[in-house]
């Protein structure tokens, strides 16, 4: 295999777990209802499709590790400078204290990973091409998921779900950029 094809079929790798990182809180939530269907409950079905995505997340991450070409110093460099940027906070700033322990494992151990998948794409037209097929697929879910969500009382009462609306702007976003590609080319 020449250079490029090898190059193109990493990129092709990291969009792919960067997508299925994407699709992981509808996955996630649609995994759950068929666990529970089946009897398994919702406590061992989230634990199961949490270690699932995990496993696709980290493999994807030492992949890119892997590619020792593709993490270059900038990347290297921004990654300490939020390191630090974390550290400061959390040593200067106490009212950030709560909030970083909170959240702190979450920045480290999804939002880092991520952020080296993404800048580890040396071709961004074949991310690209992933995420809309990602984003249809992230419709078609959204829609299973509001219809037959709404369906449910107890779904009705607790009002309106954020995360959901974040992860459906994420299709959004992407199909309008799509749609105003092909009208301006």
């Amino acid at each position: 295999m020449d250079s490029k094809s090898i190059d193109d079929r990493n990129d092709r790798v990291l969009s792919i777990v960067i997508c299925i990182m994407i699709l992981e809180y509808l996955g996630t939530i649609i995994l759950i209802a068929g666990f529970k269907n089946i009897g398994l409950g919702i406590d061992l079905g989230t634990k199961i499709t949490t270690v699932l995505f995990d496993i696709i997340l980290y493999s994807g991450f030492l992949y890119c590790f892997l590619l020792k070409k593709r993490i270059t110093a900038d990347i290297l460099g921004i990654l300490a400078l939020v390191i630090l940027m974390v550290i400061i906070s959390y040593i200067f700033v106490p009212e950030n204290k709560p909030y970083i322990e909170k959240y702190g494992p979450e920045l480290f151990l999804k939002c880092i990973p991520a952020f080296l998948l993404v800048r580890s794409i040396k071709k961004p037209e074949i991310l690209l091409q992933y995420l809309y097929s990602t984003s249809y697929i992230l419709i078609i879910l959204g829609g299973l998921y509001f219809f037959f969500y709404s369906m449910k009382e107890e779904y009705r009462s607790s009002g309106y779900d954020m995360v959901f609306g974040y992860e459906m702007s994420i299709p959004i976003i992407f199909l309008l950029n799509k749609w105003f590609n092909k009208k301006i080319s």
